[in-house]
């Protein structure tokens, strides 16, 4: 991924890498499996000039934003994505003559998930790019090795948090679950606010999602708030219930079968 996001920096105009020419960049990136706690560190960008030359660190801010906010870096089955946190004021460094601005991305990690037979959030993702023909997901969708969420995207990340018994009476054959999904909207107000409220709303209505083997899936509860940190935290929290079919219990073979003839009088 450093490659990845060296490869962009290096568009920026007048930016040079390692040496003494000046401005230059550093950063450095701090990746953890879990994503709860993703938000620790994060990537790291230095901007680095000379003292008294014509060009200065806020010179390149925006550039810096803009090349890494909202943009997903893709190596095999896991997608990484940076989003602007804060920028610090310069500082002046005196044994190097150097002014340097430090900016700091929030950083999601999100993997590939395993195809399954009965996958709720499987269907979840089926209906939205049924029902928004832009959607993007990362990790299944191909976004190639470097790509910038621009306007026309929406961008949802959903993964499964829980699973617990349902509350529907189970039957002979069936077993019902109740699923926990917790959905990233990612994107900044308004766009996000639009779609939170578009995903909910169409969800209330329809009530049910048609899973994989033909079963349905019941929304039973939507739980969100548009004002969360798109990576940070979910916007939406849905409750969602559906039945498992059971196995069949194998009977052992009947052995040592005798049969007797008789005569009846």
């Amino acid at each position: 991924m450093n490659q990845k996001i060296q490869k962009r920096l290096s568009d920026i105009e007048g930016i040079s890498w390692g040496t003494d020419q000046y401005p230059k960049i550093r950063f450095s990136l701090t990746q953890k499996d879990s994503m709860k706690r993703e938000f620790q560190r994060g990537l790291k960008v230095q901007i680095i000039c000379k003292e008294g030359f014509e060009q200065k660190p806020e010179d390149f801010e925006a550039a810096v934003k803009e090349a890494l906010d909202f943009c997903f870096f893709t190596k095999q089955d896991r997608v990484l994505c940076t989003k602007w946190r804060e920028t610090f004021p310069i500082v002046s460094i005196t044994e190097t003559k150097e002014q340097q601005m430090d900016m700091v991305f929030d950083v999601m990690i999100f993997q590939q998930q395993k195809q399954q037979e009965q996958n709720p959030v499987e269907t979840l993702n089926q209906w939205l790019k049924n029902t928004f023909t832009h959607v993007k997901i990362p990790a299944e969708d191909s976004l190639g090795e470097i790509w910038k969420k621009d306007e026309e995207s929406l961008v949802v990340y959903s993964r499964l948090e829980s699973i617990v018994p349902g509350t529907y009476p189970d039957t002979w054959n069936t077993s019902w679950l109740m699923a926990g999904i917790r959905v990233h909207v990612i994107a900044d107000n308004p766009e996000k606010a639009f779609y939170i409220k578009e995903i909910s709303q169409k969800l209330a209505k329809i009530k049910q999602l048609k899973m994989q083997d033909g079963g349905p899936l019941f929304i039973h509860r939507m739980n969100y708030n548009d004002t969360m940190h798109p990576l940070k935290n979910r916007q939406f929290f849905i409750e969602c219930q559906y039945g498992v079919l059971r196995e069949e219990a194998t009977a052992e073979p009947i052995r040592n079968i005798q049969i007797q003839e008789g005569k009846y009088e």
